[in-house]
């Protein structure tokens, strides 16, 4: 799938959480570009802030694993006990087997290796949001 200005993620609320400025600025443009309506925090203990503040509920959260603060193993696994649902989506520069099962086992449920070209990372959101709809 091509990703053009079509902007197929329009009306989609992403919870964009990365704390490298060059990848925020990244992931940013490529999810807007879809047109979603994104939402940057820069660690884990700030996303899992903005979920519990947020009145309007985000859609999809793409989580970086490692950051200041709360990484994103962990603040996943806090998301996740406080009963949030929706998907979560972990973005690594790391490619290793061990990383990726953990991030699965935490409860993100897809794992995009950096860089992610904008037809992937729209893909798998689509693809996540297709199967919350599913159920």
């Amino acid at each position: 799938m091509n990703v053009s200005p079509s902007r197929i993620l329009d009306g989609i609320r992403i919870l964009l959480v990365e704390d490298t400025p060059d990848q925020q600025r990244l992931l940013t443009k490529q999810l807007s570009y879809a047109g979603a309506d994104v939402t940057l925090e820069c660690n884990g203990s700030a996303a899992v802030a903005a979920v519990r503040r947020t009145s309007r509920p985000f859609d999809v959260v793409v989580m970086d694993l490692l950051m200041p603060v709360l990484d994103g193993v962990s603040a996943t696994r806090e998301l996740r006990s406080l009963g949030f649902t929706l998907p979560v989506l972990a973005v690594s520069a790391r490619t290793d087997e061990p990383v990726h099962r953990e991030c699965l086992t935490a409860g993100c449920n897809a794992f995009l290796v950096k860089p992610i070209p904008t037809s992937d990372l729209v893909e798998t959101i689509l693809s996540l949001l297709s199967e919350v709809s599913a159920k």
